[in-house]
């Protein structure tokens, strides 16, 4: 890794440092979702571990712990910390989580052969900063499934076995979602691997909840599931920035007038389904066959756009473990224009993605005339500006991974 990255990295982390942990030693932050954590541990440590996945506020299906047991475990220093040292403290560790996997991402396209300028991370950054401020503020775990994801890649890329496996399943362990690298890896003769990570997640998710509670434990494992499929209630809520939540804006008389048909919520849910699934099976094609470097990057790149925006909830705050393909995507496109291959559909696309990145700013809104539609301040969510975003960055990722040519030398990681 050079030494213009690291400088670029450590500039970054220390503004963002400034920004939000200093900033937040002289206000009062939100810290929502830090506070779940927080109510978790404490729950451990007062001997109420069969109530790890209650709501922490009654009839608050939001406020609850929706993590694998075994975080709850590793998170229980949280319980000795009062809120608002410790959420500074924790959001401190969500900006170290940023700057370890900008250093994964450095690194796997250095590996694949991409040439592209040190300060490509300050520029996936601020292609979510509207995001940004959403993690800090709340105190979120995103950039740390960010983190994980990408250390997976880049440990699978050196041909750490058991270093990737475990990152995976970890990922998995904190946000089910990145189960969707499961049927890639089967699918691109990664078997070994798959299984390794589904075994790891399922003994490690079975022995803490075996630690929490030895007279129930499949009983806390059942809690931990309903409560990751009880934000299903919160789908259709204007905050949800998925793609099932866009089918829904567009799809449905949601009342806000933006529908062009109403079809039902089973037929858009079946439609994100498919979605889903189609992706999954394209981005593992030719099947049977393992990918090169730069393809494995590319797919990942693109499953970890997937994960986030086709799950059947994705808020703000998770658009930032974009970080990882967004930053693929920004060296991929530098790397052909130093070789002066440009590609006009490639430039759309990334123009595209700009282009709805400035959409998250209500300075963008009202430079445009508008500041309220039925009602609605935050017009980049009625209009669902985000998971548009992570459509054109899916379509720009896929087209370089079509444009994607075996490069003169790669270097080793």
């Amino acid at each position: 890794m050079r030494a213009s990255d690291l400088i670029a990295i450590a500039l970054l982390g220390l503004a963002l440092f400034i920004r939000y942990p200093l900033h937040f030693t002289h206000s009062t932050p939100f810290f929502m979702d830090f506070e779940v954590y927080r109510a978790a541990a404490e729950r451990i440590a007062q001997g109420q571990p069969h109530l790890l996945y209650a709501p922490i506020q009654p009839d608050s299906g939001m406020m609850a712990f929706k993590y694998a047991p075994v975080w709850a475990l590793l998170w229980l220093p949280l319980a000795w910390l009062p809120k608002t040292p410790g959420g500074i403290l924790w959001i401190t560790a969500d900006l170290a989580a940023l700057l370890v996997m900008l250093i994964f991402c450095v690194n796997v396209c250095r590996a694949a052969g991409f040439r592209f300028s040190p300060v490509t991370g300050v520029l996936a950054v601020l292609l979510l900063v509207r995001a940004f401020g959403e993690e800090m503020g709340n105190g979120q775990v995103n950039l740390l499934w960010g983190a994980l994801t990408a250390g997976f890649v880049y440990a699978a890329m050196r041909g750490r076995f058991w270093v990737s496996t475990a990152a995976l399943a970890a990922a998995i362990l904190l946000k089910l979602p990145s189960v969707i690298f499961l049927p890639y890896l089967f699918l691109t003769r990664r078997r070994r691997l798959g299984a390794a990570a589904a075994l790891i997640a399922a003994g490690t998710a079975a022995a803490a909840s075996a630690v929490l509670l030895p007279q129930a434990p499949w009983q806390l494992l059942a809690d931990w599931l309903a409560a990751v499929s009880g934000g299903r209630a919160h789908t259709f809520t204007i905050g949800n920035q998925s793609v099932l939540a866009l089918l829904s804006r567009y799809l449905t008389a949601d009342g806000y007038g933006l529908n062009l048909i109403s079809l039902s919520v089973p037929v858009i849910t079946a439609l994100a389904a498919g979605l889903l699934l189609a992706c999954v099976a394209l981005v593992s094609r030719p099947w049977g066959r393992p990918a090169s470097p730069a393809r494995f990057l590319l797919d990942s790149a693109l499953l970890t756009t997937a994960m986030a925006i086709l799950a059947p909830t994705c808020w703000l705050a998770t658009y930032t473990v974009l970080v990882f393909p967004v930053f693929v995507a920004l060296a991929g496109l530098q790397h052909r224009a130093a070789e002066r291959r440009w590609d006009g559909i490639e430039i759309v696309l990334a123009a595209a993605t700009v282009a709805l990145s400035l959409l998250t700013s209500r300075k963008a809104w009202k430079l445009l005339g508008m500041t309220s539609w039925h009602g609605e301040t935050y017009l980049f969510l009625v209009f669902m500006i985000l998971p548009w975003m992570g459509l054109a960055l899916i379509g720009w990722l896929w087209r370089q991974r079509r444009l994607l040519a075996p490069p003169a030398s790669a270097a080793r990681i």
